[in-house]
């Protein structure tokens, strides 16, 4: 196994597949062009689609690229080993070109021969078959011919070197429709322990893990009606930051020299040691870089209100760690630098991107002030409308704990149903007080209205502070919102 950099590793993967006949195509912007089913690009065939069904491709039938993607679907998962709501796919596509054989047989060149990774800690994946499709029978062959070739006897089952596995793990496509199908991923076995007598590829234990995936898209999905394509298309994904994480045997993708830069830099803004916030911060930095240079602002709704959760998630994690300053323009210009030379625009938007970055940060610490001012008496628990709210799930237990005391303010024979917990952001404000918000909807007498909820604790007896208790903020919401 090679130890490359992470530039080093994009560089190859360009170089081999431009010499296996592909054409290199830029990133597309994160922001879709005329597509409302996604706020960001989260995958690299997003921008393909139209040629994955059959439009001509100005590059070509074999085409190759590395891009930047956003998904904030997982966003509570930030700062465990390998989660990103940033990151950078390697992609390669045969539009109607060469399909299953070919492509396996060159991802596995590539990791092979260019990478130096070894062929006898590699595992792959195939689709088992169900009532929409077969089993994928031409991949399992292409498998065991090239395992053959290298002396290991390859079975397919459970637990095997090539192991069939339902459409949960192996079958992509996007949620709105459109091209679908198997895929046969490529995992590598890290030598550690098998977590017990059923650990396979799809375990989240740390023994395998998942190196690139090739989709062979010769379905479409309308609907629940999955049907032949008429094209036989593959889409090859890759994670760079997880295949560095491998290449430069590291036990997190924020070990890597991708962030190692960036890290540092908030390690030492630090006080308090709080590795899963550090990491927070380093993505969510990184993101909003990224999503600014793509021309989002900060704002209520759709890609601004993503923007805006993560630089404020970035703020909070920060005062977890102590960092009683301003920091998050000082954390986007390492992150500026660390991939301007993947990204021209974050140089040539690098002002912009450091002053709405900043602006931000002062407006969230500018409301937190506000909401603890001496004339701030009597403000608890706030309960109020809004017909914005779009966040994430983080703790339903203390949701529910929050509705029920909502409960005892509200007429309840009028309220016929909760309908979701949509939102639970837990953080402290140093010195001032314990701060938890709730968004969630109630059905009241059949329309639905959407609410959040704060409680605020006091932890001392400043006379300018709130008493401990709950009671009802009659403030408006958007003059003192802190999501």
């Amino acid at each position: 196994m090679k130890n490359l950099s992470y530039k080093q590793i994009y560089e190859a993967y360009l170089d081999f597949f431009q010499r296996n006949g592909h054409t290199v195509i830029p990133s597309a912007p994160l922001v879709p062009e005329n597509d409302p089913s996604v706020l960001f690009v989260n995958a690299g065939m997003f921008p393909l689609v139209p040629f994955l069904k059959g439009q001509e491709h100005p590059k070509g039938k074999r085409l190759v690229n590395i891009q930047r993607c956003i998904r904030t679907g997982d966003i509570e998962e930030v700062g465990n080993r390998y989660h990103c709501t940033a990151f950078i796919m390697l992609g390669n596509w045969s539009l109607n070109d060469y399909f299953k054989k070919e492509a396996i047989n060159m991802t596995v060149e590539f990791f092979t021969k260019e990478l130096g990774l070894d062929i006898n800690n590699i595992y792959a994946s195939v689709f088992e078959g169900d009532q929409d499709a077969p089993q994928d029978t031409e991949s399992i062959e292409a498998w065991k011919e090239i395992f053959s070739k290298h002396g290991i006897d390859a079975k397919v089952g459970k637990g095997e070197r090539i192991q069939p596995l339902g459409k949960k793990e192996n079958w992509w496509g996007l949620e709105s429709g459109g091209p679908c199908g198997p895929d046969s991923e490529i995992f590598y076995d890290t030598g550690k322990e098998k977590c017990g007598n059923d650990c396979n590829v799809s375990c989240n234990c740390g023994k395998y893990v998942e190196i690139g995936n090739n989709v062979f898209m010769e379905y479409q999905k309308d609907g629940d009606k999955i049907t032949p394509l008429g094209r036989h298309n593959v889409d090859f994904g890759g994670g760079l930051e997880r295949l560095t994480a491998l290449l430069q045997n590291v036990d997190s993708v924020y070990d890597t020299d991708i962030y190692k830069p960036i890290m540092n830099k908030v390690k030492e803004l630090s006080q308090i040691e709080d590795i899963k916030s550090q990491r927070v911060i380093v993505d969510h930095i990184k993101a909003a870089t990224w999503i600014i240079m793509d021309g989002v602002t900060p704002s209520r709704t759709q890609q601004g209100y993503i923007l805006r959760r993560l630089i404020r998630r970035a703020v909070r994690h920060g005062k977890k760690l102590g960092i009683e300053n301003s920091f998050c323009k000082e954390i986007a210009n390492i992150a500026i630098g660390q991939f301007k030379g993947i990204w021209e625009g974050l140089e040539t938007e690098k002002e912009n991107i450091l002053k709405v970055i900043e602006e931000e940060e002062e407006k969230l610490i500018t409301s937190a002030e506000s909401l603890f001012s001496a004339n701030s008496k009597d403000i608890r628990v706030r309960v109020e409308f809004s017909k914005n709210i779009l966040a994430m799930v983080t703790s339903r237990k203390v949701g529910t704990l929050l509705i029920g005391l909502l409960m005892t303010s509200l007429n309840s024979s009028a309220v016929s149903k909760i309908n979701s917990i949509s939102a639970v952001d837990i953080y402290l404000i140093p010195n001032r007080c314990l701060v938890v918000n709730c968004a969630f909807s109630l059905m009241i007498n059949q329309p639905i209205f959407f609410y959040t909820i704060s409680l605020r604790f006091s932890q001392d007896s400043n006379p300018n502070l709130p008493p401990r208790g709950l009671h009802l903020l009659h403030q408006p919401y958007n003059q003192h919102s802190l999501d």
